[in-house]
């Protein structure tokens, strides 16, 4: 069954049902079951994410088997570590808050998450476990709505919005761990440091942050763009200007003004 078959008729069935959550909804739901310590059956979380369901006609069982076909990529993707949000969650580069309206695609993707890491009994799990679960959670609800980030990210909103968005996979990955795998394996610092960094495409590294600052410089005229600049000032005066960097390079030219290019 194609991918676009499938969303089509997850959405119809969603139509058919009491509480109708959109598509993206759908698919944050779905991950977040994979970060369960303990698979739950379809009989419990279909009435959680859609209520009562009317299927009025035979041929719609096949919304039903779409449902279970996306549920089961969902899984899929979190044995094989593929954990990014869909390309359709994106964040604006220009105003975070551009991408957090209602019912836009990134606020439903985090509402559907959450709303399946409801079904986890906190009570049942250790200090590490509490601490994956309440990471990968405030970063959730961060991007839920305009409110909740605009409380979260503070000074440099843009900024951090940009971070908590990038390190969205890593909490993800180090909830998967802990809630899955941490109380059946027995591994050493290092495997499970290897372990979360299988999840990521890319470490974040200070050229990261650096490239992060400038584009919201270059992207915004108005005054407050100069609010990044002192963090750049910061970064580059703590990671990479340092007092050997000088010593190294003082009388060349291209060194001294350009160590984030080269």
């Amino acid at each position: 069954m194609s991918p676009t078959k499938i969303r089509n008729n997850v959405i119809k069935l969603s139509e058919l049902s009491t509480k109708q959550p959109n598509y993206y909804f759908i698919q944050g739901y779905l991950m977040g079951l994979g970060v369960l310590p303990q698979m739950l059956p379809p009989s419990e979380w279909q009435p959680d994410l859609f209520g009562d369901i009317n299927l009025q006609k035979e041929s719609e069982i096949k919304y039903l088997e779409s449902l279970m076909a996306l549920y089961n990529q969902s899984m899929d993707k979190v044995i094989q570590n593929e954990l990014k949000m869909p390309t359709k969650c994106s964040l604006s580069k220009q105003d975070y808050r551009d991408s957090l309206k209602p019912n836009m695609p990134l606020p439903s993707y985090c509402k559907g998450v959450l709303q399946a890491l409801k079904n986890i009994n906190k009570r049942m799990l250790d200090t590490g476990q509490k601490q994956a679960l309440n990471n990968l959670s405030s970063v959730l609800k961060a991007f839920s709505n305009e409110k909740a980030a605009t409380k979260e990210f503070g000074e440099f909103a843009q900024f951090n919005a940009q971070e908590y968005k990038r390190n969205y996979v890593y909490f993800m990955a180090d909830a998967i761990f802990e809630l899955r795998f941490s109380n059946d394996l027995t591994l050493s610092d290092e495997d499970e440091a290897e372990f979360n960094n299988s999840f990521l495409d890319e470490e974040p590294n200070e050229l990261d942050e650096l490239d992060e600052l400038l584009e919201l410089v270059l992207a915004d005229t108005e005054l407050k763009a100069l609010e990044p600049i002192q963090m750049l000032l910061d970064i580059m005066e703590s990671g990479l200007i340092t007092k050997q960097f000088i010593k190294d390079n003082t009388g060349h030219f291209w060194a001294c003004t350009k160590p984030a290019l080269i």
